[in-house]
């Protein structure tokens, strides 16, 4: 049997059929879980103080062997150092029969035995197996020395760990391909237009089912990809110490969306209001339209008004960076570069040339609501031309020339008037 967190057995008491077992933990846990199998084969390593076991089944040995132990101990320390130490004794990572791939409880996770029956080769099992056991030891912080309620808050923990277990994968694999897109980002683009529901993040499991949104959509999916696009804005380090200070603040409590925001705010010196309320909360994200778009061919100005046609149906106004390309004739490119959408919003740009293109491009962490598959911008040739003065043939005055015609002219019929009379 293997137990969680035991520092000591206090107890033993045989009740004839069952035997209890009384261990005194050495910090609080929020659940306790046990396996039992006679043909668990076990592998072991202490690190800095905590006894890392894996057990798995003989017939899963070729994924797990050596390697399930090396992802553990390199989960175990990159979180530790990052942020905060795990304080028990014992960390288990156990192979389990089960639908779905792992498990969290508090010094004991679980990773499923349907990894090795998928008919992938043995690297791509090995890539399932280390994210999957990331992501549960990622619970340890999250869930159990960070509390949640499950109910209202589930999305919260889970969003964390999908981004932590991505970070894990940005560290140490940088040129894996096989979990391409990371956090999701065309899905989240998508989502709207699969299923035409709304998405909130900040919903309750009830408001799920009542709302017909996905939770485990909302949770595993877009949650992370959202906690990307903030990093992107704020930056990796100050989201990485703000997941810190929040850790630190809210050992064994029950945290909220709230006071993940404050750690957040403490740690950037920002106001982030403006991202998390719409973010988290708006049912759609932004959904662009040119509106109009004005080319003052005196001031050499082009004038861009943006709407967002979800406007209405959210509470709150998004805010983000959207790269900007403005073209003129020939394909040439005039101005390239990020301007920030605050709604509905009217951009003024110096252009030297008359534009006859502008395009919006949804690389990067831009998110919007797609309304067609296969597109990645949106674009208008719509452009009015105001204050365009007449062109003028250069070096030359338009009335002098015609002035010039016209004497001439003169003079030709004179001549021929002169031939025709002698």
């Amino acid at each position: 049997m293997l137990t969680t967190n035991r520092k000591e057995l206090v107890a033993k008491i045989n009740k004839v059929t069952t035997i209890v077992h009384y261990f005194d933990p050495l910090y609080p846990v929020r659940e306790v879980t046990f396996a039992a199998s006679e043909g668990y084969q076990v592998q072991s390593a202490m690190v800095n103080g905590v006894n890392v076991s894996t057990y798995y089944i003989p017939n899963s040995e070729v994924v797990w062997e050596d390697d399930a132990l090396d992802y553990s101990i390199a989960a175990l320390n990159l979180f530790s150092d990052t942020f905060g130490s795990y304080p028990y004794s014992t960390l288990n990572i156990v192979e389990e029969y089960a639908s779905y791939l792992g498990m969290e409880y508090p010094t004991q996770v679980y990773a499923s035995q349907i990894i090795d029956t998928w008919n992938y080769d043995l690297s791509t099992k090995k890539s399932i197996l280390e994210k999957t056991i990331v992501h549960e030891i990622a619970h340890q912080w999250w869930y159990n020395l960070v509390g949640f309620d499950e109910v209202d808050w589930g999305f919260l923990d889970e969003g964390i760990v999908c981004w932590v277990t991505d970070w894990y994968k940005d560290v140490f694999h940088p040129d894996w391909y096989i979990f391409e897109p990371y956090w999701g980002i065309d899905n989240v683009r998508h989502y709207y237009l699969n299923t035409n529901l709304s998405n909130a993040i900040n919903q309750s499991i009830y408001e799920c089912f009542d709302s017909g949104a996905d939770y485990w959509y909302l949770a595993y999916t877009k949650a992370p990809t959202i906690f990307e696009k903030l990093r992107s804005e704020i930056g990796l380090t100050n989201f990485i110490y703000g997941l810190q200070h929040f850790t630190h603040q809210n050992f064994f409590e029950i945290a909220r969306l709230i006071d993940l925001q404050q750690s957040i705010e403490f740690i950037s010196g920002l106001s982030l209001d403006w991202f998390f309320l719409p973010w988290f909360n708006n049912p759609y994200l932004p959904k662009y339209n040119f509106t109009s778009v004005i080319y003052n061919a005196q001031s050499k100005e082009i004038n861009i008004t943006i709407e967002d046609l979800n406007e209405q149906l959210n509470p709150y106004s998004y805010s983000q960076q959207v790269p900007i390309t403005v073209y003129s004739s020939g394909s040439t490119i005039e101005f390239a570069d990020y301007k920030w959408i605050n709604g509905t919003t009217s951009i003024l740009i110096p252009i030297q040339k008359k534009p006859v293109r502008v395009v919006l491009n949804y690389t990067g962490n831009v998110l919007v609501q797609f309304s067609d598959y296969g597109l990645n911008y949106l674009d208008t040739t719509d452009i009015d031309v105001v204050n365009e003065q007449q062109q003028k043939i250069p070096g030359f005055n338009l009335i002098i020339i015609l002035l010039t015609f016209n004497v001439i002219g003169i003079i030709i019929i004179r001549k021929k008037s002169q031939i025709l009379t002698k």
